[in-house]
């Protein structure tokens, strides 16, 4: 996810700058190597692999959350079964014995959404969405001094929403993805009303 987010970065750099856009890539790409090599994650990214090839499916650590929360779905399609509620469990990841007592890991927050608010709440949250990236497009072209800028959130922007076929917790309030994406957006909002006063 966070190389492809990277790839507008370095597509606008190459057109803009080639030798900031190839330091950056360089720089980029020797950090992750570092932070992937550390031994918490070299371990973790083992583990998931191991179980991934035992059971013949790459997405095997997500496949039971999102088939519990397109359950959910299918007992409510249309408004959804309230935010942050959870009916059905995962065997993979809920093991607590008492129901009562269970945290489900939500799996994908779209799917996350689309069960807890329903087809309208997906529709509402859509058009939020859509309205963000209307906005990075209106500042990109009226502000082509500092087009980094917009190039820049669009890639967060990116990241985010290809984190959330994976990621349960970025609707969840508490949580750091959830801190991050709406951080995001109040700051495309910020671009927005900035585009449109450089028009006017």
């Amino acid at each position: 996810a966070i190389f492809i987010a990277l790839i507008p970065i370095i597509l606008f750099g190459i057109k803009q700058n080639k030798r900031l856009a190839i330091i950056m890539t360089i720089g980029f790409i020797t950090i992750s190597g570092l932070l992937f090599s550390m031994g918490a994650f070299s371990n973790v990214t083992k583990r998931k692999f191991e179980i991934a090839l035992n059971h013949n499916s790459l997405t095997y650590s997500r496949d039971d959350l999102w088939q519990a929360r397109w359950q959910e779905f299918k007992d409510s399609p249309i408004i959804g079964i309230g935010f942050a509620n959870t009916t059905h469990y995962s065997d993979v990841w809920d093991v607590t014995p008492d129901s009562r007592k269970r945290v489900s890991e939500p799996g994908s927050s779209w799917l996350s959404l689309l069960s807890n608010t329903g087809i309208l709440g997906l529709i509402v949250f859509g058009l939020f969405d859509v309205l963000l990236l209307i906005s990075l497009i209106r500042y990109y072209k009226s502000n082509k001094k500092n087009r980094w800028e917009s190039v820049f959130y669009f890639s967060f922007w990116l990241l985010f929403h290809i984190l959330a076929i994976f990621v349960g917790w970025l609707m969840y309030a508490g949580s750091f993805s959830c801190l991050m994406f709406w951080l995001l957006t109040s700051r495309i909002n910020e671009l927005n009303k900035l585009s449109k006063s450089s028009v006017e």
